[in-house]
C-alpha cells in the first residue's frame, strides 16, 4: 500500500510473482494470486536488484553474502520437495537469479520514506 503514494504506481502484485531469466536478465511477472491489498496485474518489469524485505526501527539497506541471500529466496520460493530433479533445478535458478542481479535485506519503517529510500538506492 506504501506504493499507491507514488503517481500511478504499476503494481503487478502484492504477493506472488514469478520470475524468469531471459537473454541474461532477470524479469518479474505479475500473476492473479494477490494478497491482502488485491493488487494484481498481468505486465512484467525488469529487475536489477532484489530486497528481501523486513520491518525495522529505520531504514536500512544492507547487501546480503550469496549464501545468505539464496537462503532467503528458497524461503520465499515455492520449491517442489517432491520431486528432487525439479528441487535440484529450482536451487540452480536462485542461484543463477543471485549471479545476475545483487541481493539486499531491506529493514524499514512503513511509511513514504522508505518507498523513496528504494527508489533511489544505487548499488
Amino acid at each position: 500500500m506504501l506504493w499507491k503514494s507514488r503517481r500511478n504506481p504499476q503494481i503487478l502484485s502484492d504477493d506472488r510473482i514469478i520470475l524468469r531469466l531471459h537473454d541474461g536478465e532477470l524479469w518479474m511477472y505479475g500473476t492473479p494470486w494477490h494478497g491482502e491489498a488485491a493488487f494484481a496485474m498481468a505486465g512484467k518489469a525488469k529487475i536489477n536488484r532484489i530486497f528481501i524485505l523486513e520491518h525495522g526501527g529505520s531504514n536500512e539497506i544492507t547487501p546480503l553474502t550469496p549464501s545468505r541471500a539464496a537462503g532467503e529466496m528458497f524461503a520465499r520460493s515455492f520449491p517442489p520437495f517432491h520431486n528432487a530433479k525439479a528441487l535440484e533445478r529450482t536451487v540452480g535458478f536462485l542461484v543463477r537469479i543471485l549471479d545476475t542481479v545483487p541481493c539486499y535485506q531491506f529493514q524499514f519503517v512503513p511509511n513514504a520514506d522508505a518507498v523513496h529510500m528504494a527508489l533511489e538506492f544505487h548499488d
